[in-house]
């Protein structure tokens, strides 16, 4: 395995991918009780994703776009951030760890992550070249 493990981090960003193209449908039918700050991160992700797909439609790019990320990993992650910060800030409750809540909790760290560790310098993060 190479270091960084970029093969690896590209499949886990097009599986999150993934993951948000079908969290609108999933989270659209609504469970009882509030909902978390995890499943906000998870409908704005998919909704991103959904609108950029359609958008390219529209412009006549759906030959070329990649459907599963058509967004940046650092663009992305830090609207994720954004979303994050304003439901903290805003006090979004629904705290509880329904299975939609913790994997829009995790596909929201992890693409705020992914933004946060591609902006370090190379030194910082510990892979400096020999």
């Amino acid at each position: 395995m190479a270091w960084p493990p970029n093969h690896l981090i590209t499949s886990l960003y097009t599986l999150a991918g993934c993951l948000a193209l079908i969290g609108p449908f999933v989270l659209a039918r609504g469970e009882v009780g509030e909902a978390g700050l995890g499943q906000l991160l998870w409908m704005t992700g998919g909704l991103l994703v959904w609108v950029f797909d359609a958008m390219a439609a529209i412009r006549g790019d759906w030959r070329t776009t990649s459907w599963v990320t058509p967004i940046g990993y650092q663009t992305m992650g830090l609207t994720m951030l954004a979303v994050l910060l304003a439901g903290w800030r805003c006090k979004v409750s629904g705290r509880g760890w329904s299975w939609a809540n913790v994997t829009g909790w995790s596909l929201g760290i992890f693409w705020v992550g992914l933004a946060l560790w591609s902006m370090a310098p190379i030194r910082v993060a510990g892979l400096a070249l020999r």
